[in-house]
């Protein structure tokens, strides 16, 4: 599956990432283009100079080895944060979210076909829950059989989508508000990844026809949600992001 993204919400991600590739490399050639220092010569060492803190010897040595052995710190462990994970009850979804990068070509990355039982995050949108749109991405279908998205397009307005963020545990709960189907060439950049202040989620798959030549769907399958109100996130059962 292959969407498509046109409008300003989309130049201004293309832009966001050709900005960072300049900073970068731009960093990288002034660093090589830089003269190599010179050496310096070690000054003169007189026969009266004297290190300022001399090395103990006898009986002191022994004293400041006893005081400072024991005291290396042991490397913590680091725990792997937990996945986040994508619950859909009313079509039977439950999945682990993979992050997907920015683009770095004229589509965008999804999910490979091997990993098309689970759905991708987009890690250039906003983090579920938080103001803007985040974007979640998955296959409807393989040559295997139907993918995570494949009953994508019987959501309706009101049925609930969760999100737990694996990090803090917390789990976002949304509202579908819409789901529309549309031509890839049409396909609303704004309304997906353009600016908002509005706690939104977007989730896409393809839909509508197949075509066998350029081996893809050629309409895109669209649902936008709203975060729901805290009053009504309290109320829904708490639930960790591990697996």
């Amino acid at each position: 599956m292959r969407a498509i993204v046109h409008g300003a919400a989309w130049l201004r991600v293309i832009a966001a990432c050709a900005l960072a590739v300049i900073v970068v490399f731009g960093a990288t050639a002034a660093a090589n283009a830089a003269p190599a220092p010179q050496a310096r010569k070690a000054p003169a060492r007189h026969a009266s100079h004297k290190p300022a803190h001399p090395r103990p010897t006898g009986t002191h040595r022994k004293e400041v080895v006893r005081r400072t052995r024991g005291t290396r710190r042991r490397p913590v462990a680091q725990r792997k944060p937990a996945p986040w994970r994508l619950s859909i009850p009313s079509i039977g979804v439950s999945v682990s979210l993979l992050r997907l990068p920015a683009p770095s070509g004229p589509g965008l990355p999804v999910p490979s076909l091997q990993q098309a039982s689970r759905a991708g995050w987009y890690n250039f949108t906003s983090v579920p829950g938080a103001p803007g749109n985040s974007v979640i991405v998955g296959h409807v279908d393989t040559v295997s059989g139907p993918a995570v998205f494949y009953n994508l397009y019987l959501l309706k307005p009101g049925n609930a989508i969760f999100v737990t963020l694996g990090a803090t545990a917390r789990r976002e709960r949304f509202i579908v508000t819409w789901v529309t189907e549309v031509p890839k060439s049409e396909f609303p950049g704004q309304a997906v990844f353009g600016l908002t202040q509005k706690r939104q989620l977007r989730l896409i798959t393809c839909g509508g026809d197949f075509d066998y030549q350029t081996r893809h769907y050629l309409d895109n399958i669209i649902v936008g949600a709203r975060l729901a109100p805290a009053a009504i996130r309290k109320t829904q059962p708490h639930h960790t992001g591990a697996q």
